[in-house]
């Protein structure tokens, strides 16, 4: 599998367990009545998925050698702007959602 790819299926790994551990613990209590309640959970799971994709990734960036500083080229670039443009309307989507409800 190419670095960029391990990269791709190392963040979904990650994301699935850390939340899936998240939304566990989440549904498991009751509604809470504060922000902070709601919040303080999830103040956790963020930097532990931050901080597991950061140091496996860089495990896999020094295994894979000079794969892991080459540049990116046309078809990466292109992939990239295309999620970018596709995140930002989903950014901008949920957030005009969560203002209007």
């Amino acid at each position: 599998m190419a670095y960029r790819e391990k990269l791709a299926a190392l963040n979904f790994v990650v994301m699935a367990l850390v939340y899936a551990v998240y939304f566990t613990f989440t549904f498991m209590q009751p509604p809470p009545t504060r922000l902070i309640d709601m919040l303080w959970l999830f103040g956790i799971a963020a930097p532990v998925h931050a901080l597991l994709y950061g140091f496996i990734g860089f495990a896999i960036k020094v295994h894979a050698g000079k794969e892991g500083s080459a540049p990116l080229d046309e078809r990466d670039r292109a992939i990239m702007r295309r999620g970018r443009s596709v995140a930002y309307l989903v950014l901008l989507f949920g957030t005009l959602l969560t203002g209007v409800i």
